[in-house]
């Protein structure tokens, strides 16, 4: 048998390795490359077939961690928190494969890093209260990556379902203490907020601009397709900034994205390489558009087979 000079890691591997502050290094690495111009974020592509999509989302980075690779993903089922997900991972450099990740846990923590590091650098000076409008699977983990990264003083939780937010506030109270409370509707939930995910899966706006505050900074990972987004279409033109983490994928989108007007939206990286200003003042609103940095998993993939590859080495080392 030919040895294997690759990794594979499965969930329970990804679960035992990674961790907030792993993935938000590993994406602030990211978008400092991207801003350098030496970072291949390609939009996402698919393999249509009769029942569904398969979607694989390659990049590359070419000076840090200088991998190239991609995930693969379905949108036949159409439930995401049960979705088969794997990412490969190949040395940009002398081609060989450094591994294969089997992880639906990489992508959402991949997804929560990048908009957790998007609302930080545009976070407002002081955050009072966050609100998470959503209580599915990505909104579990974006609530630890922002509590973390921003410092909320309180957090309000809004879900259709009372039961699911009861949960789903129990569970973070045993490990942030802090007021967690729940809102009784959404618009309790926007109110006074100074930052805002929104995930859920709803094709109508959650809320009008009009009951938003000035100076909030609103994530949305939700659906963006013209006519069918949780963020109403008029909100990209009358905030006072608009990013995504990836204009390539934005671009994509064309005519389909859910903006009056695409030209609004920036790419992130243009704070961080000068070409846009981001944040100057407390009052300004800002709308965050999550669509999908491709590549980020793939550098992120590569961080935990470095991490298993150094654990096995010790191992090995200890018992020599």
């Amino acid at each position: 048998m030919i040895p294997r000079d690759y990794l594979i890691l499965h969930e329970e591997d990804v679960s035992e390795l990674i961790s907030v502050e792993l993935a938000t290094k590993a994406i602030e690495e990211c978008f400092e490359e991207k801003a350098e111009g030496k970072f291949q974020a390609m939009p996402k592509q698919l393999i249509t077939g009769q029942h569904g999509s398969l979607v694989i989302t390659p990049g590359e980075s070419q000076s840090r961690s200088q991998v190239i690779g991609f995930r693969c993903y379905d949108v036949i089922r159409d439930v995401y928190d049960k979705q088969e997900q794997f990412t490969v991972v190949y040395d940009n450099y002398s081609g060989q494969l450094k591994g294969v990740v089997f992880s639906q846990m990489l992508g959402a923590y991949r997804t929560a890093a990048i908009n957790a590091v998007m609302q930080k650098k545009l976070k407002k000076s002081e955050i009072k209260q966050l609100s998470i409008i959503g209580t599915g699977f990505q909104a579990n983990i974006h609530f630890d990556f922002f509590v973390e990264s921003l410092e909320p003083q309180s957090v309000l939780v809004y879900g259709r379902s009372p039961d699911k937010v009861w949960d789903f506030i129990a569970r973070k109270k045993k490990r942030y203490d802090m007021p967690i409370k729940q809102a009784e509707s959404i618009e309790e939930a926007v109110k006074n907020a100074d930052s805002i995910l929104c995930a859920t899966r709803s094709r109508e706006a959650l809320f009008t601009e009009a009951q938003l505050e000035h100076g909030v900074t609103i994530t949305t990972i939700g659906p963006k397709i013209k006519g069918a987004s949780e963020l109403p279409s008029s909100l990209l033109g009358s905030c006072e900034a608009c990013f995504s983490d990836s204009i390539e994928q934005v671009h994509k989108y064309g005519e389909r994205f859910f903006a009056e007007d695409i030209s609004v939206v920036h790419d992130f990286s243009d704070i961080l390489s000068g070409k846009h200003r981001g944040r100057q003042w407390d009052n300004e609103k800002i709308v965050l558009c999550s669509v999908g940095m491709g590549g980020t998993e793939v550098v992120l993939a590569s961080k935990l087979l470095d991490k298993k590859k150094e654990m096995l080495e010790r191992a090995t080392n200890g018992r020599a």
